[in-house]
């Protein structure tokens, strides 16, 4: 040894040294790739005590007498560089997989990298390729892992000038579909992406987020705004000033102060809740503009109040229907009378159904004479037409009144028609009692005249009478 190095000696000049140890090899200069009688010769040499070497050393076909190490304790020079671990363990239950420090590849075009190697196994789960930046992979003395940085704050802290990310790529050697995600933050967003579905960001928060702005609970109750949800969904607001839900396919702008915002630009919308399987209610907006809130299953649809309060149906800021705790009904008044089940605040038109009794004025109608209509009614106690009261179990009397006005006006129509027929024969009845009274006129005429000609009569007679009586 010179100097604390190892000397491969070899030539004749080289000066002997003191202390020095020859070791006896032949060396021909020439390179692993070399063939036939490029070669290296060596004599093995077997050290049976510990090997001391108080300097630097240098292994490999290209180190050089006078080497300059600088710094450098243990090098490795050639064109190839390899440190193996190789264990040679034999007995049950110790370890021996070999291992390699590999630094670039051997072959032509090869990497330039340095990496672990397991050699028993064929794989390199390590590799740095030459050109990484500092700090692409630095553990601080807390075990905190940095990428891109040697002051790591956290267990893994990564740090880039643009978009740190983080790449989970699934691909098709275990037979599942390929699929890559990123994980990803920036000045503008943080965000996961979905490349293999062309780059889409399904889920985003933005800088300055609130705190619970998504928070799920042990339970899996899902709030927004509220770290403790007490609903499969809780949505809490800040302000009541904003709106707390909204659902959306349209672009056009809705008022922001809704609590609940629904919107779409298409033709109708349907919002339905669901029990056994079944549709029970839905509500929504209907191919003709018009919301409809509807039971379409089960016993029904039941609107109401829970508690003493009134139920109110309104339009233009102002009560159109209003049902008192009580059970009245204000159409068109909120202060329906308390003595009215029913109290209408304007006229009432009914539709739908048969009103009219017309059809008693057709030829093909046969209407009963009035003496049978007086005989049905005394006889029955109530009109021909009109049915007989009918009560409800509780004794109360029930009346539809679009059949009773019908009835009703039946009856009306009827009257009409005994007064004309009355009133024709009353006509008749006159038109006898002017002849009548005609021929009586003329008869009392004739007997006026016939008693002045009886009169004219009986003068001569008289005077006849007395001319007689003057002769006696």
């Amino acid at each position: 040894m010179q100097k604390g190095s190892i000397l491969v000696r070899g030539s004749a000049d080289e000066p002997k040294i003191p202390g020095s140890v020859e070791v006896p090899l032949t060396v021909k200069k020439a390179s692993k790739q070399a063939a036939g009688g490029g070669r290296v010769n060596p004599q093995d040499v077997v050290e049976a005590d510990d090997l001391i070497v108080q300097g630097s050393a240098c292994v490999g076909l290209d180190c050089v007498n006078n080497e300059s190490f600088g710094f450098d304790t243990l090098r490795l020079k050639e064109n190839n560089t390899r440190i193996k671990f190789d264990d040679t363990s034999t007995s049950a239950g110790f370890p021996n997989n070999d291992w390699q420090l590999t630094a670039n590849d051997s072959a032509s075009g090869g990497a330039n990298k340095f990496s672990i190697d397991d050699v028993t196994n064929s794989k390199t789960p390590f590799t740095l390729t030459a050109g990484a930046p500092t700090n692409s992979l630095f553990v601080d003395s807390s075990g905190r892992l940095g990428l891109g940085t040697s002051t790591p704050v956290l267990d893994i802290h990564k740090v880039k000038g643009d978009t740190p990310a983080i790449r989970l790529e699934q691909n098709a050697t275990s037979g599942f579909t390929a699929q890559t995600w990123d994980v990803a933050g920036n000045e503008a967003n943080f965000f996961v992406r979905d490349v293999t579905g062309g780059s889409r960001l399904p889920l985003r928060i933005r800088p300055g987020a609130p705190t619970s702005s998504i928070d799920i609970a042990a339970s899996g109750n899902v709030g927004v705004g509220t770290a403790s949800p007490n609903s499969n969904l809780h949505i809490l607001g800040s302000s009541d000033a904003t709106t707390l839900l909204r659902v959306q396919n349209s672009t056009v702008a809705v008022n922001t102060q809704a609590g609940v915002a629904v919107q779409s630009d298409t033709a109708g919308a349907d919002y339905k809740a669901h029990a056994s399987a079944r549709t029970i209610s839905r509500w929504g907006v209907t191919l003709g503009g018009w919301v409809e809130f509807l039971g379409t299953a089960g016993n029904g649809l039941a609107i109401g109040t829970q508690g003493a309060f009134p139920l109110i149906l309104g339009t233009n800021s102002a009560d159109t229907i209003h049902i008192t705790s009580t059970g009245n009904v204000g159409i068109n008044t909120s202060t329906p009378n308390a003595a009215a089940a029913l109290d209408v605040n304007g006229k009432i038109y009914q539709r739908g159904v048969l009103l009219h009794a017309d059809y008693v004025f057709e030829p093909s109608n046969s209407v009963e004479s009035i003496e049978e209509h007086s005989q049905f009614m005394w006889n029955n106690r109530h009109l021909p037409a009109v049915e007989a009261k009918s009560v409800d179990s509780e004794g109360r009397e029930v009346v539809e009144i679009g059949a009773r006005s019908r009835q009703m006006l039946e009856e009306l129509e009827k009257a009409h028609i005994y007064i004309d027929q009355l009133n024709n024969r009353l006509s008749q009845r006159d038109a006898e009692v002017a002849t009548l009274a005609s021929t009586v006129s003329a008869q009392e005429k004739a007997l006026t005249e016939l008693k002045a000609a009886v009169a004219r009569l009986e003068k001569p007679k008289a005077k006849r009478a007395a001319v007689s009586s003057k002769r006696r």
